[in-house]
């Protein structure tokens, strides 16, 4: 059963949070690293996406409340730290991803990600962590719905709902289906 081991996962992961909610890259954090401030999409996400699949297996719902705060300071985070919340610019306009997703999108070189020289492969680093934003405060509002918390299910709602409306406008052609970038990763 992993559900142990996800666990065990995901106290590493609130443990490894720094105060104002960054999620690192490494969890556990390796060789003493503590540089919180690399938050990859869906990596990062995990603190959000794990306890919810968790739940959906087991039907525990101490799965939910023991990262009820955890979930929602991760958002709170990218909020102060990686979106233009003021401009009403919903778009994660830092962050990366890893070699888990389409292989041509970017190539290793050196130790760090190059961009790919082919440049009709490309999927933006912007794209995905829009996607993975819009993704985790839908999640955050089911889990809100589940706990009870109504204000909760109402703020994380309008989040989903800014974030995915960046995301259709910034990274899908007119027809509101087609992907602007065109890659495996981008569908």
């Amino acid at each position: 059963d992993a559900r142990n081991v996800y666990e065990n996962y995901l106290s590493m992961i609130r443990s490894s949070m720094s105060p104002n909610g960054a999620v690192p890259e490494i969890v556990p954090v390796a060789n003493g690293a503590t540089d919180n401030t690399k938050t990859p999409s869906g990596w990062s996400d995990a603190i959000v996406t794990i306890p919810y699949e968790l739940y959906m297996q087991y039907g525990d719902i101490s799965l939910l409340t023991d990262n009820y705060e955890s979930m929602k300071a991760w958002i709170s985070y990218l909020l102060r730290f990686k979106i233009d919340d003021e401009n009403g610019d919903y778009v994660r306009h830092d962050g990366f991803y890893g070699d888990h997703l389409s292989y041509n999108d970017y190539v290793v070189g050196e130790g760090y990600y190059e961009e790919s020289v082919n440049e009709w492969r490309k999927t933006s680093f912007s794209e995905v962590g829009t996607a993975f934003t819009a993704y985790s405060c839908s999640i955050i509002a089911k889990v809100s719905e589940i706990l009870g918390n109504e204000e909760d299910v109402k703020y994380y709602t309008a989040l989903y709902n800014k974030f995915a409306k960046a995301w259709r406008d910034n990274f899908l052609e007119e027809d509101g289906i087609t992907s602007k970038a065109s890659t495996q990763t981008s569908y």
